[in-house]
This record gives C-alpha cells, sequence and structure tokens, in this order.
C-alpha cells in the first residue's frame, strides 16, 4: 500500500479557507482510495506546554508535528532545531514505508532537494500570476511575490508538480517538459443540503481576509447590488466569511454574516452564489463549492478562470460587466425553471471535472510504478 507524506504550514481542514479545504479534500480523496497518509505540520511556532492538535485531519493514518515529540494524545516542544527539518524528513522516509512526498505550496520546495523519495509540489496557483494580477489592479498584494524565474527555481525542486486547473498545468508543462504535471482540482462531489432556502430571495457571497475577496465584494455591492434590488426591492446580499466589509453601502438588503462553523448552513439558507473577483489566479474555491451544494453561480471571468468550458459560460453564467452580472443574479432569482437548469449543467460538469474518486485515480496513475 502506497504511503504519502504530505508536508504543510498549514493543519487541512475542511471549513476554514480554500487553501486548507484543497490539500483536505484532495487527501481525503486519496485516502479513500487506499493510500496511507502520513500528515507532517511544520508550525510556525509551539507551545511550551503539552497541546493537542487543534484540529486532526481525518483521512490521517498518522501526524506528525515538526518540533515535537507525541506522548499519548498530546504533543510536547522538544530541543528539535529549524536547520534541522531536512533530517527529520529524511529520518520519516528510512523508517516509514516507501513514500511519495507532496509538499503544500513551494514556499518550502528546497526540502525537496535529493530526498530519497520522488517528491511534488502542490500548487494551489501560479504566484507571479497572482503578483501580476494584483499589480495591473493596482491592488497592494497582500502575500509574498515572486516573479515568474523565482518560481521557477522553487518548483524545480520536486521532481512532479500537481496543478489546481488546467491553464496552470498547461504552464508547468510548458516551463518543466521533463517533469510529470498533474492536473487536480478541487475534489467536488454533490451533497444534499438540509434545508432550502425560501424567502427573501438572496445571493450568497463568501469569502476569506484577502485583497482580491476584498476588492469583488466592493465591486458587488456598489456596482452590481443596486441593479438587483432595483428589480427585486426585497432581495438580500449576504456576506459570510472574514472577507472585510469596510467600503460597502450602508443598505438594509445588505447582510454581514461572518464567520460561519458549518459552511452547509450559509448555502442552505440562500439561492444564488455569487463569484465576483475582479483579480487573483489559480482555481475559485467559492465557485466548486457553491456548485456542490446545488447553488448556481454568476461568476466574473476570473472568477471562472482555469478551465475552458468555466470561462466560456457554458456551465454557468460568466459576465465581466456589473449590468450583465446584475441581470445574471435577477434571472437566475426569478426564473426556478433558469435555475435549475444551471444547477443541472454544473452538476454534469462536477461529475465530468471533479469527482473525487476520478481525481484519485489520476494521481495514482502518475505514481504508478
Amino acid at each position: 500500500m502506497k504511503q504519502i507524506l504530505f508536508i504543510s504550514r498549514n493543519l487541512a481542514c475542511p471549513n476554514y479557507h480554500g487553501g486548507c479545504v484543497y490539500p483536505y479534500r484532495l487527501l481525503e480523496a486519496l485516502a479513500a482510495a487506499g493510500m496511507l497518509i502520513h500528515y507532517l505540520w511544520l508550525p510556525q511556532s509551539l507551545p511550551n506546554r503539552p497541546f493537542r492538535l487543534p484540529f486532526r485531519p481525518a483521512f490521517a493514518e498518522r501526524v506528525s508535528v515538526i518540533g515535537a515529540t507525541a506522548v499519548g494524545s498530546f504533543f510536547i516542544k522538544n530541543s528539535f532545531r529549524s536547520g534541522n527539518t531536512t533530517a527529520s524528513i529524511r529520518s520519516i522516509l528510512r523508517h516509514g514505508p516507501p513514500a511519495e512526498v507532496i509538499l503544500d505550496y513551494l514556499w518550502d520546495a528546497k526540502l525537496l532537494h535529493d530526498l530519497p523519495a520522488r517528491t511534488w509540489v502542490l500548487t494551489h496557483e501560479l504566484i507571479h500570476q497572482r503578483a501580476e494580477s494584483y499589480l495591473q489592479a493596482g491592488a497592494t498584494p497582500d502575500f509574498t511575490v515572486l516573479n515568474e524565474a523565482q518560481e521557477i527555481e522553487l518548483l524545480s525542486n520536486a521532481d512532479g508538480l500537481i496543478a489546481i486547473q488546467d491553464e496552470d498545468g498547461a504552464w508547468m508543462q510548458t516551463h518543466f517538459p521533463q517533469k510529470e504535471v498533474v492536473v487536480l482540482p478541487l475534489p467536488c462531489k454533490r451533497k444534499t443540503l438540509p434545508t432550502a432556502a425560501v424567502s427573501p430571495l438572496s445571493v450568497l457571497f463568501i469569502g476569506g481576509k484577502t485583497a482580491h475577496n476584498r476588492y469583488g465584494l466592493e465591486w458587488l455591492a456598489n456596482e452590481v447590488w443596486p441593479q438587483v434590488i432595483a428589480e427585486i426591492p426585497d432581495a438580500r446580499l449576504r456576506i459570510y466569511g472574514t472577507v472585510s466589509t469596510d467600503g460597502l453601502p450602508l443598505l438594509e438588503s445588505i447582510e454581514v454574516r461572518g464567520p460561519v462553523l458549518d459552511v452547509a448552513d450559509a448555502y442552505s439558507q440562500n439561492h444564488v452564489a455569487a463569484v465576483p473577483l475582479r483579480f487573483g489566479s489559480g482555481l475559485k474555491i467559492k465557485l466548486l463549492e457553491a456548485m456542490a451544494y446545488g447553488l448556481p453561480a454568476v461568476a466574473t471571468p476570473v472568477g471562472a478562470q482555469g478551465f475552458a468550458e468555466l470561462r466560456q459560460g457554458s456551465i454557468c453564467p460568466v459576465c465581466e460587466h456589473a449590468r450583465e452580472f446584475a441581470g445574471a443574479l435577477v434571472r437566475l432569482l426569478t426564473d426556478v425553471a433558469f435555475r435549475t437548469n444551471i444547477v443541472t449543467r454544473q452538476d454534469e460538469w462536477l461529475e465530468r471535472a471533479t469527482a473525487p474518486a476520478q481525481l484519485a485515480e489520476r494521481f495514482c496513475c502518475a505514481i504508478a510504478d
């Protein structure tokens, strides 16, 4: 049975933000396919007292923490020095079954150099493209900026690369023709919501505290939403997550709900999902998540980037301008037949492109000896 040694600065969990949801769902799919998952957490700091993990990934056969020793259900900080991370990884590989090593994000890619195992980087996006999109939009990057050459240098440390969407995968194949490149989007399967939203008609936006979410929400609230309530005066725009709501108009029709413990609750209370992002990169987890929960979505071209079918608007409405975006929201809110048709298209696309078993099989084929 194949083992995956997954190395991450984060503890993947299913309901936090896209950067955690993506590896959680992917590892969950690989575990369901029979792979043993050893999760190696690289925390930024550790408490001096014994501690339990804030969250233990349910799919993990084993969880280790760099800089700490497991004692029962607790971990105790040890005398580990930061320079010994590579030695610790080598020790795990030496004493465990044969493993594929997957590094979450590219930032620690130098750890992969000359490891006695096949190594992969799980790329959530192309950082240099994200940086370029921020600068073109006049937004200040809220992340570490890399140019293309720097990104290529880091990715070159891995034997293989995992892309989150087709367009990223094509870039990787062009720049690393000698490497194995596997496209593995967020694994999704259709979920059944506990209840169905009734009235008032409502639109959901969910997002974390990043600039691209804040700018997209401001555009939605200031330029799109007034056109929606002109047509449907009692409609509601409900905002979930940690996204900043500074600069939003003070309208009764805009409700700030904040973080939710279970995103299913948010999706069950609304009729349509908005993905109004104006810049960014990668795959928009919020779009696939809305589809998985059965909400029809309206996206901008940036919100739908990554797959040709999505960008072309053949799965859900894709609108660049505020008037078109508002019109699509109004139609989905008021036309039940159209809403049902879009949900059917989304369901069919999810089954084709993101079925967990299909994605796990794709990776299994890539690592087959």
